[in-house]
């Protein structure tokens, strides 16, 4: 089943994050939920903007880590939203914690959502469900106090 409004074409998903047990726990996420999709891991930043600098098969959305080593998510976003090519695409904040100033600078910088990590796949998978939901037009131009998206622990 596609859940994202991508003219019916199976999403490609895109997440850039150092640390490989959070990749293992955002990809179970994608598979618990029974989100068809075609996904690609950027183990850090420099990987991310190789792999968009190559534009054969770019991403539909991207999900960024913002606390990488070297090339840094926020570096990435910077980057992203600095090429002109890349602008339709939307780019959500995978980050740690809720820190005011970071989700200040990611708003700023033209990211589309930030959301809050969780080591609880289903609680990932629901939140991704719900991020891959909303049409293209609709992610790509929320509000500011639609931005922050948390994930409750219970």
């Amino acid at each position: 089943m596609s859940l994202y409004n991508f003219a019916n074409k199976v999403p490609h998903i895109v997440l850039a994050n150092d640390n490989p047990d959070e990749c293992i726990t955002f990809l179970d996420a994608l598979e618990n939920q029974g989100i068809e999709h075609i996904f690609s891991l950027a183990e850090n930043g420099a990987m991310l903007l190789s792999m968009l600098d190559e534009k054969e098969f770019l991403p539909d959305i991207i999900f960024i880590d913002l606390n990488m080593k070297g090339i840094s998510g926020k570096d990435c976003l910077v980057a992203i939203r600095g090429c002109i090519q890349l602008d339709y695409i939307p780019v959500i904040v995978y980050a740690s914690a809720v820190d005011d100033l970071d989700i200040e600078y990611c708003f700023n910088q033209k990211a589309n959502m930030y959301i809050v990590k969780s080591s609880f796949a289903n609680k990932l998978s629901d939140l991704l469900e719900t991020v891959l939901q909303l049409p293209l037009n609709k992610l790509l131009s929320v509000e500011k106090d639609q931005f922050l998206k948390e994930m409750i622990m219970s």
